[in-house]
């Protein structure tokens, strides 16, 4: 599991472009199992919480007769991410992997936001992880051993 701050753009009451920095959640599982003949088999099913948003762009087009229409271009694409940070979305997740809590590899990502810089630290307990708040996580990220 993995604990991150994003920048999410939303736009005010008036219509202008804000950003806000939130917190978010997002997890790959890795399985392994057998076959009936004893072979080994691994799946994984990579990073839920986070997916590809398509950008797009309005042009205004003329058509032979004159007319303008509107139509959308894609121009690329941005992560987005959809799983807010919450114990409750962490043990939500756990009972849906049916995981037990101390056989996960708890993440924090760091140096997502401007101003800071970018690591990683997956030396986390469950109650680190889902107690702490992020000033305090970060400090225990940064702390030796």
């Amino acid at each position: 599991m993995h604990r991150q701050r994003i920048p999410e753009q939303y736009k005010d009451k008036d219509g202008r472009q804000k950003q806000i920095i939130k917190e978010f959640l997002t997890y790959h599982v890795r399985l392994e199992g057998q076959d009936w003949l004893g072979n080994i088999l691994r799946g994984t099913l990579e990073f839920e919480g986070r997916c590809l948003e398509p950008k797009k762009q309005v042009r205004v087009t003329t058509d032979e007769d004159g007319r303008q229409h509107a139509e959308f271009r894609m121009q690329g694409s941005t992560h987005k991410y959809y799983i807010a940070f919450t114990k409750k979305a962490v043990d939500d997740i756990l009972e849906k992997t049916n995981t037990d809590k101390n056989a996960v590899k708890y993440n924090g990502k760091f140096g997502i936001t401007p101003g800071s810089s970018a690591f990683r630290n997956g030396e986390y307990t469950y109650e680190q992880f889902v107690n702490t708040e992020w000033e305090d996580f970060e400090v225990l990220a940064r702390k030796e051993g």
